[in-house]
């Protein structure tokens, strides 16, 4: 009987002409395909020593440039010249489909583009914002992204007092010559169309653009880009999405001149994934999703040692999503409970700090009062609401 793709891997003889023939694939074609970057992450996985005589010269053909601070090689030289490159153009350490990202929206008013959240797209997209001199518009799905966007706009702007963002459409300072940045929700942005005359929009970032799919919201934001149309007819409007196969259709939707327009799907990645799943025997087994009937134990290869021991050894950064239900009812410890109580307390000065101003906040440094979250922080565990 065949050995099965992980196994195969896991027991390679050959690694080195492995690795060479899967360089060669993504020198080729780049890395476009989330079973190519499996294999690799594989291979790493099972033979790391071996791996790594190779590891810079992969990460140079996958376009990470700002990951390799000194060539070791002379292929990774060579490849660097091609970030170098980049880095000269727009001041950047870009990545090739960042590179292209950023060349659709120099070159063209309106942008429909879908790209892994790995890809970096949302970077590039917002570095060219902050390069123009017009006022600009992202738009996003929750309010819960509003502070992330306006934390990442503002460190890329540093110190500049010429420059103002909000989740907010005011005109504020208004004998300062500024340029307003506002990241808003749809519901939000219709705020603008009361005083767009007030404002030179030279750009609308529409990020998460797949709302425009979903029953009540997608009509919301439908009817914004519309309007956005028609009150800024000259502003560039750029689509955003995370897995979408044909952007394009946001263009036809809203009848927009495709001699102006650009739209490309990229399905490269950055990031390889191992999935591990643990087998009704009791045991851990790494599959692939990308093999048919891939769960089956002929088609996987055991996890020595068993995942949870690995995962919660202490020395991983994990992130598990649980149930909102069993937030509130406090049932999503349960599983977790016995690995948390070994994790050492924190000790770092910084984050007891930290730790210290939430825990006043909450009220939980009076006595009697006692609190979940806090106890958790103190051993360096952080829940989060999606």
């Amino acid at each position: 009987m065949a050995k099965s793709k992980i196994t195969s891997i896991k027991e390679s003889k050959t690694v080195l002409r492995d690795l060479s023939n899967l360089l060669e694939q993504l020198h080729i074609n780049g890395p476009i395909s989330s079973n190519i970057l499996e294999d690799v992450a594989l291979y790493k996985e099972f033979h790391p020593k071996l791996f790594s005589s190779v590891e810079q010269r992969i990460i140079s053909t996958m376009g990470l440039f700002y990951k390799i601070q000194k060539p070791e090689d002379l292929y990774s030289l060579m490849m660097s010249a091609v970030g170098d490159g980049y880095k000269k153009q727009y001041g950047k350490s870009l990545t090739p489909v960042q590179v292209s990202v950023r060349r659709a929206v120099d070159d063209n008013q309106f942008i429909s583009i879908s790209a892994p959240t790995s890809a970096g797209k949302s970077y590039s997209i917002r570095d060219f914002i902050s390069q123009q001199n017009g006022d600009a518009v992202v738009i996003v799905p929750s309010r819960a992204l509003i502070a992330e966007y306006i934390s990442s706009i503002r460190r890329g702007f540093g110190a500049s007092k010429n420059v103002f963002v909000s989740p907010f459409v005011d005109k504020v300072f208004k004998k300062r010559n500024l340029r307003y940045i506002f990241v808003l929700t749809p519901e939000r942005a219709r705020e603008l169309f009361l005083q767009s005359d007030a404002f030179n929009i030279s750009v609308f970032f529409l990020d998460e653009a797949q709302i425009s799919e979903e029953k009540d919201r997608g009509v919301i934001f439908d009817i914004l880009v519309r309007r956005v149309q028609k009150h800024f007819p000259k502003a560039k409007i750029i689509f955003a999405h995370p897995f979408v196969d044909n952007p394009e259709a946001q263009l036809k939707k809203h009848n927009i001149d495709e001699s102006k327009s650009y739209a490309r799907s990229y399905t490269h990645g950055t990031v390889g994934k191992i999935s591990v799943y643990k087998h009704s025997n009791g045991r851990d087994f790494y599959f692939s999703p990308f093999i048919k009937k891939g769960h089956l134990l002929s088609n996987c290869a055991e996890f020595d040692g068993g995942f949870a021991r690995f995962a919660f050894n202490g020395t991983h950064s994990i992130l598990i999503f649980v149930s909102k239900a069993s937030i509130y009812n406090g049932n999503f410890l349960h599983p977790f409970k016995e690995y948390i109580d070994a994790f050492p307390d924190v000790i770092d000065t910084h984050a007891l700090n930290i730790i210290k101003e939430v825990e006043h906040a909450l009220g939980a440094d009076q006595s009697g009062h006692r609190s979940k979250l806090v106890a958790l922080l103190k051993k360096g565990v952080v829940i989060h609401h999606g």
